[in-house]
């Protein structure tokens, strides 16, 4: 279903990418809603939608929709966002609010930023990326701790209620006291890859699924500092 058109992109440090949307919108969004962006009729990336929000002192019915960091590669001006129907999808129009403050130009999101679920307790939201086929979700997951960063890497099912962890080996990281910088979730024909710095095509993990369980592998630690965890 024909959502918007993209007129521009921009990127927010630490949050992820904001497709910028202009009336007329067909469609009623929220947070949690699956996007395909399309160029020529061509599906070029789908992913979650992480909020939406109006813009304060920008262009009159303007909004922004902020998607995933790993889609940066691909969101240009032009594209055009289809909701992909997970939920009982109404033909309305979109709500937006747009404030009457002045002096603000840049995008403005509530004080309390949404943060997706993550299989994993005590652990918070750090990046996912859809399968293209939208059956699986990678998520990677952070808890930090004074002197060391944990991460953690999991399949799970794409639902529309829930969280449906695959069954096989979850893999987790302890970096220490380094901070791992991930920057893409690419998925192909067999699995999926978790990259920390685009331009060396450095490979933190690789994950695969296989006859319905998933089985990971540590591309970029010691064995001795990365330990795979049993879902249920």
């Amino acid at each position: 279903m024909f959502a918007f058109k993209v007129t521009d992109v921009f990127q927010v440090k630490g949050r992820g990418t904001v497709l910028v949307a202009r009336p007329p919108f067909h469609v009623r969004l929220q947070k949690g809603d699956t996007l395909e962006l399309r160029k020529d009729g061509n599906a070029v990336a789908r992913a979650p939608v992480v909020g939406v929000e109006s813009f304060v002192g920008g262009a009159p019915g303007a909004a922004g929709v902020l998607m995933p960091a790993e889609i940066q590669s691909v969101a240009e001006p032009g594209l055009e966002a289809w909701l992909i129907p997970h939920r009982p999808a109404t033909l309305v129009i979109v709500s937006l609010l747009v404030a009457g403050l002045m002096g603000f130009s840049l995008f403005h999101f509530c004080a309390e930023p949404f943060q997706p679920k993550t299989p994993f307790q005590d652990f918070h939201y750090y990046l996912a990326s859809t399968s293209p086929d939208g059956r699986y979700t990678c998520v990677v997951a952070e808890k930090n701790a004074p002197s060391s960063h944990t991460y953690r890497f999991a399949i799970v099912e794409t639902k529309v209620r829930g969280i449906g962890l695959l069954p096989g080996d979850v893999l987790e990281i302890n970096s220490d006291s380094h901070t791992l910088d991930i920057q893409k979730i690419g998925w192909d024909a067999e699995g999926v890859t978790v990259v920390e710095n685009l331009s060396s095509h450095n490979n933190i993990a690789r994950g695969a699924i296989r006859e319905g369980k998933q089985y990971w592998t540590d591309c970029r630690l010691a064995p001795a500092t990365a330990t795979s965890s049993k879902s249920p």
